[in-house]
């Protein structure tokens, strides 16, 4: 039977099905390969004020949300080399490591971060916004996923990311750690040339993020804004 992963990948890019297992084939690209340490680049895409959208909503509107949202994700989670890792409600939490073998790079975990943010999700249109986190992660096997396909994972990118996620605010952008992104992603932008039209507004500062043991919190970040629409370089 194919593992978790390979489920919700299958399940999410075929809508309507039921998940009843999966083929040995959709199961490979997200199966256990033994333990070891690799470089991953954790995102965490979730949509902008879900909780205040949700208090008045009944259970079916949540559904419909939920499953546009999941289901736009997922498909763009293959499409650029990424493995849906876990969920937190609206969260989709992902992974893009050389570990699955699948061609994964951060200049890929980012086209997805910026084909996420760029869309807006259910008939009220809420838009997404992403965290992405890089360093080390380790896959490994608990007791109970010995024997079979499934694997876990735990590093420091996990938790970066998760504080990150509760120190911003809720608009269409992605932030990264400006190290981060100066050391692995800013070799992948690409900039508009004169006269072309841009989508996506750069901003650098520092922001207070609990949790990091930072001094006085502080780090610094970098934003991509989306711009719907675009703008004339």
């Amino acid at each position: 039977m194919a593992n978790r992963r390979a489920r919700i990948h299958e399940f999410y890019s075929q809508p309507g099905r039921v998940i009843v297992g999966g083929t040995p084939a959709a199961a490979s690209g997200y199966a256990y390969r033994g333990a070891g340490f690799w470089n991953t680049v954790v995102v965490r895409c979730d949509l902008n004020r879900y909780s205040a959208w949700a208090r008045d909503k009944t259970i079916e509107q949540r559904v419909n949300l939920l499953n546009d949202f999941f289901s736009t994700v997922v498909p763009l989670l293959e499409e650029h080399a990424g493995v849906y890792f876990r969920d937190e409600g609206d969260c989709i939490v992902s992974v893009f490591s050389g570990y699955f073998g699948l061609g994964a790079t951060p200049e890929r975990a980012r086209a997805f971060c910026q084909a996420v943010v760029s869309k807006t999700y259910g008939t009220d249109e809420l838009s997404a916004k992403a965290v992405v986190a890089f360093g080390s992660v380790a896959y490994f096997q608990k007791s109970h996923e010995i024997g079979s396909d499934d694997w876990s994972a735990e590093g420091q990118p996990f938790v970066t990311a998760a504080r990150l996620e509760q120190a911003i605010e809720s608009r269409p952008h992605i932030v990264f750690f400006q190290e981060e992104y100066d050391q692995v992603f800013a070799q992948s932008a690409r900039v508009a040339a004169f006269g072309g039209r841009y989508y996506w507004e750069v901003e650098s500062r520092s922001l207070q993020v609990p949790g990091l043991g930072l001094p006085g919190g502080w780090t610094d970040i970098f934003t991509l804004t989306h711009i719907p629409g675009g703008r004339i370089q």
